[in-house]
C-alpha cells in the first residue's frame, strides 16, 4: 500500500469521532515486495540526505 493512502487510512480514524489513542501496526513478510520496497526508499533517502545538505541547499 502506499504511504499516502496509508496515511489516510489512518487520519480517517480520528474524523470518525475517536478520542483514544490509535495504534497502527505494519507487518511486513520478509523477502516480500513490501520489504524490498522499504529497503529501496531508505537508501533513497540516504542518498537524497548525502546530495542534500545544509551548505548545498538553495
Amino acid at each position: 500500500m502506499e504511504p499516502a493512502v496509508e496515511n489516510q487510512a489512518t487520519d480517517r480514524v480520528y474524523r470518525i469521532g475517536q478520542t483514544k489513542p490509535v495504534f497502527v501496526y505494519k507487518f511486513i513478510t520478509k523477502n516480500s515486495i513490501e520489504e524490498k520496497i522499504l529497503k529501496l526508499k531508505d537508501a533513497k533517502l540516504d542518498l537524497y540526505n548525502l546530495a542534500i545538505t545544509e551548505e548545498n541547499h538553495y
